[in-house]
């Protein structure tokens, strides 16, 4: 979790940030953290090799989004892309966490790099979880720069193939700030000198390989005028990541219509 210097707090806000940071170093850091894990899975295929075993190929993140009463999958095009590549191969099978899972596509924008999936509630019953979709932003809620947000995903190098094909995953659990804002993408950079640490949340080292992320959700934080109530909602799924210079790119959520298309 961290606070920059091109971030301000809220004029007249009732809790200062010394308060804030207090609060974020404890408990209340770590529920954040718990409550990412649940707003997305690991999506991830395997193929058999000569051995008989059958490696993990790649994965990415799928992020659940809770719109209309119904809930369904978003997660970067170019992982559905290369999935439906090798799933040309014979034995090649897809999961959702602990589930096999069909890549029931609802709408899919290259130039975006989204995709939105159909989940039954047989798939959303076997992930291995409770899961909890975040909604879509209101027309009103508009990300800012230097806001609140969180964003998750899993990353490819933390992830450890078990016994009896099951899959440990490192999750990736930001709590930061937007660090720049355009109609179509937000971008968030970690800042190391600011950086809180959490106990029991793993600290994101410099420079980190984040492959495996794209598809998981960047959040943002909104609160209601006068009351301070706060709530979040999905603002961006994370498209790009790039270890060398330290920053993630998320597509912004509003092109997502709450039936699953994708309008550009």
């Amino acid at each position: 979790m961290s606070f920059n210097d091109q971030w301000a707090w809220p004029e007249g806000h009732p809790i200062s940030v010394e308060r804030a940071k207090e609060l974020m170093s404890g408990d209340l850091g770590r529920f954040n953290y718990e409550m990412l894990a649940q707003t997305c899975s690991p999506l991830y295929w395997h193929l058999p090799d000569e051995s008989g075993s059958r490696p993990i190929r790649a994965n990415g993140t799928l992020s659940y989004v809770q719109a209309d009463g119904h809930v369904f999958g978003v997660t970067a095009a170019h992982v559905i892309a290369e999935y439906l590549t090798d799933a040309k191969k014979p034995g090649c099978i897809l999961q959702l966490g602990n589930a096999e899972f069909t890549a029931d596509i609802i709408a899919m924008n290259d130039r975006l790099d989204l995709v939105t999936l159909r989940l039954n509630e047989t798939t959303l019953a076997s992930v291995g979880k409770q899961i909890m979709p975040v909604p879509l932003c209101r027309p009103n809620d508009v990300p800012q720069e230097g806001r609140g947000i969180m964003m998750c995903g899993f990353i490819g190098e933390e992830r450890r193939e078990l016994p009896n094909q099951r899959v440990g995953w490192g999750m990736l659990g930001v709590i930061g700030v937007s660090r720049r804002v355009s109609e179509d993408q937000i971008t968030w950079a970690p800042d190391h000198d600011y950086h809180i640490p959490v106990p029991g949340v793993p600290q994101l080292p410099p420079n980190k390989n984040l492959g495996g992320i794209s598809g998981g959700p960047l959040i943002a934080w909104f609160e209601r005028p006068k009351t301070h109530l706060a709530y979040f909602s999905l603002a961006g799924v994370v498209k790009e990541a790039s270890a060398e210079l330290e920053y993630v790119v998320a597509t912004r959520s509003h092109f997502i219509q709450p039936d699953g298309r994708i309008k550009a």
